[in-house]
């Protein structure tokens, strides 16, 4: 078993996961800290953005041709010359001997984006060429609502730092970091920066676990959904500080209205399981008695 699913086999009966019931300077550009080798066969939608082919922030893969990010890893915004950039995929190095690279066709910066505020902290990057999916290139859903409460782990992958000020990670690093109230956060950054009904944050109090420069515009997964993209934070797993990801739930009309990505339809993930169980045995053995 991969080393991710084992660190998470050790921590389940200790923390609660997105599916429980338990209730300085801002930086942006933020990378991994504290955390573990992952695979990318268990983050396969996980993407390095690469500029002149080197890694300058993540992405997630939302379709097989449009990758989901931060509005700051692009300082021109919506003008950044496509021509510069790519999209890494499939791989656990950003290097070109593993993953496949993509060019990329066009940018989408959020139009209300501040970079003072660093609200609405969102992209969308067109492919030029559709990918085939794989056991290491996967789409991933995103959360249309809260779906997790303060205290559930999620997890935060990428290729940045592996300590403020310190190195780049050659290989894909993930952590888990425990979600955190929005008074929390606000009281941690309230002599810096506003947090907003857009923003989610995570992390552990006493700090040691987060992202750092580089991974920023990556992935924030919760019970296998995409909750939150990689923002910003002051310095990297600071005490008392958390790691603040753009809220994604609060942009899915933005994303379907800029991209071909589709909801799916949650009209029964409501229902418990065993109602759905017993009414479909019932609709099996009506059908044997007509």
């Amino acid at each position: 078993m991969h080393q991710l699913l084992c660190v998470v086999v050790l921590l389940i009966s200790a923390v609660p996961f997105c599916n429980g019931n338990q209730s300085a300077n801002v930086y942006k550009d933020t990378r991994i800290v504290g955390g573990f080798d992952a695979d990318i066969r268990e983050l396969p939608y996980q993407v390095s953005l690469q500029y002149f082919n080197q890694h300058f922030c993540g992405g997630s893969l939302i379709t097989t041709s449009f990758v989901l990010s931060a509005a700051h890893c692009f300082p021109s915004g919506s003008n950044s010359n496509p021509l510069w950039y790519s999209v890494k995929v499939g791989g656990n190095s950003t290097k070109d001997n593993d993953g496949i690279r993509v060019d990329m066709c066009s940018v989408k910066v959020h139009e209300n984006y501040n970079s003072s505020t660093i609200d609405n902290d969102i992209s969308i990057i067109k492919l030029c060429s559709n990918l085939t999916l794989s056991s290491t290139v996967q789409t991933i859903v995103l959360a249309q609502r809260k779906i997790y409460v303060a205290g559930n782990l999620a997890i935060v992958s990428g290729w940045g730092y592996e300590a403020e000020n310190g190195n780049v990670s050659s290989n894909l690093k993930a952590a888990l970091v425990p979600m955190t109230t929005k008074q929390y956060c606000q009281k941690a950054y309230s002599s810096m920066i506003n947090i907003t009904n857009n923003m989610i944050c995570a992390g552990f109090e006493e700090g040691g676990k987060d992202a750092c420069q580089g991974d920023s515009g990556g992935p924030l997964v919760c019970n296998n959904m995409l909750i939150g993209i990689v923002s910003f934070g002051s310095g990297c797993a600071r005490k008392d500080y958390p790691g603040v990801y753009t809220n994604v739930a609060n942009y899915i009309k933005w994303i379907q209205n800029n991209s071909d990505y589709q909801p799916l339809n949650n009209s029964t993930k409501d229902i418990p399981l065993q109602w759905f169980l017993i009414l479909l045995v019932s609709l099996i053995i009506a059908s044997f008695h007509s």
